[in-house]
């Protein structure tokens, strides 16, 4: 269960900055426990659109510093994955 961050964020920041209910953002958050595509993580939310997913679900947690990127040098290399950071595995304790 998510309880949320100590002194950074809470599973309804997290969703409100989303527009995800507190169990979508535990199952996405989740499903990024191990290293994955973004067009894995983006059908496992059941969404189509690519670029939407991005802007505005990858790239805010992103900036959220929930996720990063394997490889942030190259943010549009075919082998990017996303997985989480330090304080978005906290956010699933």
């Amino acid at each position: 269960m998510i309880e949320g961050l100590s002194n950074v964020l809470s599973r309804d920041q997290v969703g409100t900055k989303l527009r995800l209910s507190r169990d979508q953002v535990e199952y996405l958050l989740t499903s990024m426990k191990q290293a994955s595509p973004a067009a894995e993580i983006r059908k496992l939310m059941g969404m189509t659109n690519a670029s939407k997913f991005k802007k505005h679900y990858l790239d805010t947690l992103l900036e959220m510093g929930v996720i990063k990127m394997t490889q942030p040098d190259s943010p549009n290399s075919p082998t990017q994955r996303y997985v989480l950071t330090e304080e978005g595995r906290k956010l699933l304790e």
